[in-house]
Formats: C-alpha cells, sequence, structure tokens
C-alpha cells in the first residue's frame, strides 16, 4: 500500500509447556500441559452434587484452603497410604452414617492438605451417591488436567 508504514516486529515469549507420563494410575498416558495455569474444579449449588457443593462452601468459609480466587491451594497427594490416613482422620469407620447418606470430607483426602497432615478438617454426612459422583468427578478432573503430586488447584463453588 503507498504510504504505509511497516510496524516493529513484536516477539512474544513461548508458554512453558510441562510433558509427562507420571500420572497416577495411568503410567502409559502421556500428555503435556500448561503448568502455569490454573487449575479450577468447579461444584455447582443447583447442580447433581449441591449437597457436596454447600459442604465445600461451608468449609472453604470456614477457613480451610483451596478456595476459588483465594490465596491459598490445594495440592494433589499421590501416597495411598497418606490418603487414607487423611481419609480414616475425616471419616473414621467408626461414624456411624445415616442411611443413603456417606460422610464427605473436605480438604480432600487425596491433597495434602487433607486431615491427618493440615490437621483441621470438616466432615458432614450427605448424599451417598451425590458423595460417590463428587468423588469420580474430581478424580476425571485429576486425570483430564494431569494434575501431578504436589499440583495446585482450587476449588469454584457456583451457583
Amino acid at each position: 500500500m503507498p504510504g504505509a508504514t511497516p510496524s516493529n516486529p513484536v516477539s512474544f515469549p513461548a508458554p512453558v509447556v510441562r510433558c509427562d507420563n507420571a500420572l497416577k494410575g495411568y503410567p502409559r498416558s502421556y500428555g503435556c500441559v500448561f503448568p502455569q495455569s490454573k487449575n479450577v474444579i468447579q461444584y455447582s449449588l443447583s447442580g447433581y452434587v449441591k449437597e457436596v457443593a454447600k459442604h465445600i462452601k461451608d468449609a472453604q468459609a470456614s477457613g480451610l484452603p483451596g478456595a476459588y480466587g483465594g490465596r491459598t491451594v490445594l495440592q494433589r497427594l499421590y501416597d495411598d497410604r497418606q490418603i487414607r490416613r487423611n481419609r480414616r482422620t475425616s471419616c473414621p469407620d467408626s461414624l456411624p452414617r445415616p442411611a443413603g447418606k456417606s460422610c464427605d470430607e473436605y480438604a480432600f483426602a487425596s491433597t495434602y492438605q487433607g486431615g491427618a497432615l493440615l490437621g483441621r478438617f470438616s466432615r458432614r454426612m450427605v448424599n451417598e451417591t451425590q458423595n460417590t459422583d463428587a468423588g469420580r468427578d474430581l478424580n476425571k478432573f485429576y486425570t483430564v488436567n494431569r494434575i501431578l503430586n504436589k499440583d495446585p488447584f482450587q476449588v469454584a463453588i457456583v451457583r
């Protein structure tokens, strides 16, 4: 074009990418993620796991870590022995469970902020099916987002 001035070249740094085959339970699974991106799992107060979502919201309001937008995070834990210890601390088998209910713990037993490690936790009896579904969603979140040992994430509670 007549009279056009060429622009100055601009360069941007390449994003950091982490590629691995270290996903717990999937040793032959390879994948890549942008480790600087924030990982957030979302539960809805009006969705199919609403009792679990309400529990998490209340637990976060009490000061437990991992609330979306807050300064704290949860970190995934791989050690099965420690996960069982977290779960036994927060939801021991000796705790009575009403019919159709199961014990839900927050922070999640599968995190370094779980009951035995952090020393503080919340537990609530919630609908058993909802609790199972919420746990399945958490495991899917870990897998799809390649959340590895000690990787940080937060939990968002939405309407």
